[in-house]
């Protein structure tokens, strides 16, 4: 995990035996800056079901987190995908998951009009 003081950056590597991709501090660092970028590409196995995510998830769209994820494989782009439509995740409102890491950051640092 990294503060890239306007956003938390994540990168997730290898295989994904679980949810506790975070500590509590970490998660404390993400509800303060309310932005988070996840790189999913070093990604090897995804070894737990995208439900047993709902729960950070649905804390990430209490807090009015926005939350951008990269993520260039197909089968990576369509876990996470799967991940944020069981969870109930607004897309393009509070997430969106991009093959592009350029694109997902741009996305990320955009300021929505409502804003």
């Amino acid at each position: 995990m990294r503060d890239a003081l306007s956003h938390i950056e994540v990168t997730v590597s290898g295989v994904v035996p679980g949810a506790e991709m975070l500590s509590p501090e970490e998660w404390a660092a993400v509800f303060k800056r309310r932005r988070l970028l996840v790189d999913f590409s070093g990604v090897t196995k995804w070894e737990i079901p995208p439900e047993r995510l709902v729960p950070h998830h649905r804390e990430i769209v209490s807090r009015k987190v926005r939350l951008a994820a990269y993520a260039p494989e197909d089968w990576q782009f369509g876990v996470v995908r799967q991940a944020w439509l069981t969870a109930g995740v607004p897309e393009d409102e509070i997430a969106c998951v991009f093959r592009d890491r350029d694109e997902a950051l741009a996305w990320l640092l955009r300021r929505r009009a409502s804003a």
